[in-house]
């Protein structure tokens, strides 16, 4: 696809990639790919990565780019999962800005330009989304609902929680071989997060700009509640999912490496029953600590509470098979 140029001194409408990976989502894709392919005020392509689905989603989209110069489709010979499907997605994409998609939301019309308008130089920007049911209906609820976003240039905050989600997010293209592959297992979207506010930023838009869709087989549990409650590992896998991430990161040499090798090492001990080092990190860190609207102290406690409660339920738990 040939990207648009600036003619005559005006700006011409943003050339953005749009990243959708699908598996098995034929029942609501044809609402997802109609507000994308109807995006107001952008150029776009739409990459799709279709993750070796057995229903009929494949023939769904055959059936669109047959009518739509716009899509490329692309298909895995086998199963990679979420993680490593979206980082393949992404990689395909031509323009400078990528804009991953998930198979049963539904987008604002609007949802690119003003993420694109609001970007700036940060890495990355992104939206409030509103949950709505398997059906489409509205929960009246809202991502911001829940967690109070991120934005700025500190990633500290964003070890502890991630508010970024990536099928609300534009991110520069440049991002993607800084950041390099997520963690095994670990989420492309909070990955890219940390390492955007660990390089250019993170920009946040107060706008819900996507229906997020709540049903039994999507990929996150945000707004379903469930976590990983029936995991029998759950705490653990908490502590060993964080304290890996905080090793990769610190490799990175992107702002606060040094912070997030002592962040692994404190879980890691935690695991073992030594608590000291996890609170020398957050009470040394309490301002930067999440949520924003809370005093220090409160959040340093209540963040140390929480890892010494999980470090205790951890040693309780089976060990890894």
């Amino acid at each position: 696809m040939t990207k648009v140029t600036i003619t005559s001194g005006i700006d011409a409408p943003p050339f953005i990639s749009v990243a959708l990976c699908t598996w098995n989502g034929a029942a609501h894709l044809t609402a997802q790919l109609d507000s994308i392919l109807a995006q107001q005020g952008v150029n776009l392509e739409l990459v799709v990565l279709d993750d070796a689905s057995t229903d009929n989603t494949w023939a769904l989209l055959e059936s669109r780019a047959a009518a739509d110069s716009r899509i490329r489709l692309y298909r895995n010979a086998t199963n990679l999962g979420h993680l490593r499907s979206f980082e393949k997605c992404m990689a395909l994409a031509e323009a400078d800005w990528i804009a991953p998609a998930d198979q049963d939301d539904i987008w604002a019309l609007d949802k690119l330009i003003k993420l694109h308008a609001v970007i700036g130089t940060a890495d990355i920007a992104y939206c409030d989304s509103t949950y709505i049911d398997e059906a489409g209906k509205p929960l009246n609820r809202s991502v911001s609902d829940e967690l109070v976003m991120f934005s700025g240039k500190n990633p500290i905050p964003l070890f502890f929680q991630n508010t970024v989600s990536g099928h609300a997010c534009l991110i520069r293209k440049s991002l993607l071989p800084v950041a390099g592959p997520a963690p095994e297992g670990f989420f492309h979207d909070w990955w890219l997060a940390l390492s955007a506010a660990g390089r250019n930023g993170v920009v946040y838009l107060d706008a819900p700009l996507v229906q997020f869709r709540r049903h039994e087989h999507a990929c996150t549990t945000l707004g379903r509640g469930s976590g990983d409650r029936h995991s029998a590992r759950r705490n653990a896998n908490w502590l060993e999912s964080l304290a890996t991430v905080g090793r990769s990161y610190a490799t990175t040499g992107l702002r606060q490496a040094e912070f997030a090798g002592r962040f692994s090492e404190a879980l890691l001990a935690a695991y073992k029953g030594r608590l000291v080092p996890a609170w020398q990190l957050v009470w040394s860190n309490r301002s930067a600590l999440p949520p924003d609207d809370k005093p220090g102290w409160s959040k340093a406690i209540k963040l140390w509470s929480r890892i010494r409660r999980k470090a205790h339920r951890a040693r309780l738990e089976p060990a890894a098979a």
